[in-house]
């Protein structure tokens, strides 16, 4: 067997860059038919596609045209997910408990706080978090909040999209200009 080539390596780029939802299929299983070898390749497979450890793994044989109903209920879940979407009360609560859970690190001046989130997109899944500072969070948090998403809700083979953006300190009324006192309504009465 060829093991992991450098194409292989470039075309799990281009689907990491892009955004997409994946199934890493492995073929020639008839020749690693032992569980431990299976396990070994999985984790050559993990390490060499670190970027891939959000797709589910499916051995296959082409030549004994063995598990191929395992790749197409892989192929349908993964489509399935593509679907979901996950009301915000929830995906909160989802949120809260993994910061409650696990604090964030300090980075910068001040701790990350947590506002809100929300889910702004499906495919992949998007969720925008409201912060203190997007600076404050670190890059291993940021992965850390994405695995917890895609545990939450079973989100294998998506990636899953996290934005961080600062509050707005202070919401301006409508009916009244920058700079200028807020307007009272007046009713008139005929």
């Amino acid at each position: 067997p060829d093991g992991m080539t450098a194409q292989d390596r470039r075309i799990a780029s281009m689907i990491q860059k892009a955004g997409k939802a994946c199934v890493v299929v492995a073929n020639k299983f008839d020749l690693y038919k032992s569980g431990h070898k299976v396990r070994a390749l999985e984790e050559e497979l993990r390490y060499s596609l670190p970027g891939m450890n959000f797709s589910p793994v499916v051995f296959i044989s082409a030549k004994d045209r063995s598990n191929l109903d395992g790749l197409l209920d892989s192929i349908a879940q993964v489509m399935d997910q593509l679907e979901l979407s996950i009301p915000t009360g929830v995906l909160n609560r989802v949120i809260m408990d993994a910061f409650e859970g696990h604090t964030p690190p300090v980075v910068g001046a001040a701790p990350l706080k947590l506002f809100y989130a929300s889910m702004i997109g499906m495919t992949p899944p998007r969720i925008l978090l409201f912060v203190n500072n997007p600076k404050y969070c670190a890059d291993n948090y940021l992965a850390f909040l994405r695995n917890v998403v895609r545990n939450a809700f079973d989100l294998s083979g998506l990636p899953i999209e996290i934005e961080l953006r600062e509050r707005p300190k202070k919401v301006l009324s409508i009916r009244s200009e920058p700079g200028m006192p807020r307007k009272r309504l007046s009713l008139i009465h005929i």
